[in-house]
């Protein structure tokens, strides 16, 4: 009986995976490993699948769209306290403009 690396559903198979370097952004790479495999896909044999074990992306990419939820929250939620405190939009305005101005500002520095 020959070596496989992988059982699926009672299919005998093999098991790939790819690495990133460092510097490379997790979901482009998740993204052309997507490709690659949907162009490798076309071009099997009659019979044979590629089938994807385990994505990581999708939970980073919901992971990154409750960090931007958080933070429109947040934003509202500071707005309406400033405006409580002080009692006037026209002065709301001031430092909600400043106060991310100076968070782009702080970070451009770094």
């Amino acid at each position: 009986m020959p070596r496989v690396g992988a059982h699926r559903a009672g299919f005998a198979g093999a098991d790939t995976g790819y690495g990133q370097k460092v510097e490379d952004e997790y979901l482009a790479v998740a993204d052309a490993a997507k490709a690659e495999a949907d162009r490798i896909r076309s071009t099997l044999p009659e019979g044979m699948t590629i089938v994807v074990g385990s994505d990581d992306s999708q939970f980073i990419s919901r992971a990154i769209e409750g960090v931007w939820h958080t933070l429109a929250e947040a934003a509202v939620l500071v707005v309406l306290v400033i405006y409580l405190f002080l009692g006037s939009w026209r002065a709301t305005l001031i430092p909600m403009l400043a106060v991310p101005v100076s968070l782009v500002g702080a970070v451009a520095g770094l």
